[in-house]
């Protein structure tokens, strides 16, 4: 009977599986009292942390601030200290302070805090910090409107039209933002220049948003519109656009009269090349 419980060298099992047990019981309960201190040392470090957000959350900024300081002195860098008191000095007027906390804060960003870091650096001029900011935060969202409309501004700012023509053209290719990148894609190549491509843009930012909600300034666009078909002499399509502009600032002679001096010049250098082109061919 002895043989049923015994292995094939003749040795009895059982005291090694008690062992066993005994010892994964042990494991088990080291992993499981390490977890829970590990734990509880993180809820007690992050209490003020904790303090901190919530003041942030209540609008009580000064409050977050200094409890988000006292805590960097003491743990130097600690990325959720640093967001609420980046947060906190953008909105007590202080963005000049907040970068190398924005910086220290990293991953714990979302979103919303990088429109608040872009915009404090627009704010205290630091337009080429603005660009390499929004450049990370397309990164992490390629296809965020926000962020490409601001960067491809700054960068026509900046002179570095390619890229932001580039990036103008990607803002177009997102359904819900069509309008604006075309837009914007105009303003580029008005400041640029280039009336053929302006116009084209602007025609087609009218096609798809024809009361112009989504433009920052519908007026500007009007009238530079007409401006440029002026110049590609379309007057029927050039005062038509006048007159809306008329419509828009609600008073309608001052738009007429330009109008009506614009072409009277053009008129009038055309009779004078056309008075030079008989007196040399005669």
């Amino acid at each position: 009977m002895s043989g049923l419980n015994a292995t094939p060298n003749g040795m009895n099992s059982s005291p090694s599986w008690r062992r066993l047990t005994r010892f994964l019981v042990v494991t088990a309960c080291v992993v499981v009292i390490g977890i829970g201190t590990a734990w509880t040392w993180r809820w007690t470090k992050y209490a003020p942390v904790r303090a901190a957000e919530l003041a942030h959350v209540r609008l009580q900024h000064a409050e977050a601030l200094e409890l988000g300081t006292q805590f960097l002195w003491s743990h130097p860098n600690d990325p959720r200290a640093s967001r609420v008191v980046a947060l906190s000095l953008c909105t007590l007027g202080r963005p000049h302070e907040a970068e190398r906390y924005f910086e220290a804060a990293g991953d714990c960003l979302d979103r919303d805090d990088f429109k608040r870091r872009v915009s404090g650096l627009i704010l205290t001029r630091r337009s080429t910090r603005a660009v390499a900011v929004l450049r990370e935060a397309l990164r992490r969202w390629p296809d965020d409107a926000a962020s490409l409309r601001t960067l491809a501004a700054l960068c026509g700012e900046l002179g570095r039209n390619d890229e932001a023509i580039e990036l103008a053209q990607r803002l177009c290719r997102i359904s819900s933002s069509e309008a604006v990148g075309y837009a914007l894609l105009g303003s580029i190549h008005q400041r640029m220049g280039h009336v053929q491509e302006t116009v084209d843009c602007y025609l087609k930012t009218l096609e798809l948003d024809p009361q112009l909600t989504s433009v920052p300034d519908p007026r500007v666009l009007l009238r530079t519109l007409a401006d440029g078909l002026y110049s590609l002499e379309r007057l029927d399509e050039s005062e038509s656009y006048f007159r809306r502009d008329d419509g828009e600032c609600g008073c309608r002679e001052p738009a007429r009269a330009r109008f009506a001096a614009a072409r009277e010049g053009r008129h009038r250098r055309r009779r004078t090349e056309l008075a030079r082109g008989d007196r040399s061919e005669s």
